[in-house]
C-alpha cells in the first residue's frame, strides 16, 4: 500500500498523510545522513504536530543559517495544512536533546 493511499472505500489520498511525506521528503533532502532522520507525528482532529529528530552533525543542515530552512519548512507545512484544514506544528530536535540513542 502507497503512503499517500487513502482508506479502502476511497480514492483521496488521507490529508495527514500527505502532510507528513512532505515533511520527509523536505528534511531527507537537507541532510547528510537521511537514515538516521526520524520523524514522528501526532494527529488530531485539524491538528497535527511533528518532530523531526536528526543526528547532532545535521542539525545545522536541517536548521539552516539563522533558521532559514526550518522557517521555509514551517511555512509550506502550515500552508499545506491550511488548504487542508490542519493546523501544523515542526519541532526540530537533535538526537542529544531527544534522548534517542545514536545509530
Amino acid at each position: 500500500m502507497s503512503l499517500m493511499a487513502g482508506g479502502p472505500l476511497t480514492n483521496k489520498p488521507n490529508p495527514y498523510d500527505e502532510l507528513e511525506y512532505m515533511v520527509r521528503v523536505m528534511a531527507r533532502m537537507l541532510v547528510d545522513n537521511p537514515d538516521d532522520l526520524v520523524v514522528r507525528t501526532a494527529r488530531g482532529d485539524g491538528f497535527m504536530a511533528v518532530e523531526v529528530v536528526c543526528g547532532e552533525r545535521d542539525a545545522g543542515s536541517l536548521i539552516g543559517q539563522r533558521g532559514k530552512h526550518a522557517e521555509a519548512m514551517r511555512l509550506l507545512l502550515m500552508a499545506g495544512g491550511a488548504v487542508r484544514k490542519i493546523r501544523v506544528t515542526v519541532q526540530f530536535m537533535s538526537r542529544e536533546q531527544d534522548g534517542l540513542p545514536s545509530r
